[in-house]
């Protein structure tokens, strides 16, 4: 499921907080370029990072020191 995580204003404009839940094959940037068109502002992705793929969650990641 896909949370709003928050609104902050920043120099630039405004950096908005989103964790989505997506299956594969979602283009995140693209989808961050699309609400941005749709909201008839420029947008762009600042930080991704990803949670989980398939079977794998990062909760069950490892540190390469204990690999």
């Amino acid at each position: 499921k896909s949370k709003f995580l928050g609104l902050e204003e920043v120099e630039e404009g405004f950096l908005l907080k989103v964790r989505f839940d997506v299956a594969s094959g979602v283009y995140i940037r693209s989808l961050v370029e699309y609400l941005g068109g749709f909201l008839d502002v420029p947008a762009t992705l600042a930080n991704l990072r990803r949670t989980r793929v398939g079977d794998f969650d990062i909760k069950s990641a490892r540190t390469l020191d204990k690999v």
